[in-house]
């Protein structure tokens, strides 16, 4: 019988653990700020009076989103590396 080779596991580098939690906030932060500010919109009513009313309630749903992609992005930077040195101290 052959014996099999134990396969290593490749570790993952830091700089891509941190490039993958950058993206990863870039795109989970600005959609939970969506969610947060369509339910506020839904549970206070203000986009409920009129067309141009709908429209501002609109575009404040896009500016908030748009604006929250940087510090998503920060913020998973923050957390991927912090994780990321967790990792290799206790290694």
């Amino acid at each position: 019988m052959a014996d099999a080779e134990p396969t290593s596991t490749k570790r993952i580098s830091l700089g891509w653990l941190v490039c993958g939690g950058m993206a990863l906030g870039a795109v989970l932060v600005p959609i939970v700020v969506y969610a947060g500010v369509a339910a506020y919109d839904a549970l206070y009513g203000d986009c409920s009076l009129g067309p141009a009313d709908r429209f501002g309630c609109g575009l404040r749903e896009f500016v908030a989103t748009a604006l929250s992609i940087i510090p998503g992005g920060i913020i998973g930077f923050v957390v991927a590396y912090w994780v990321g040195r967790r990792h290799a101290q206790s290694s």
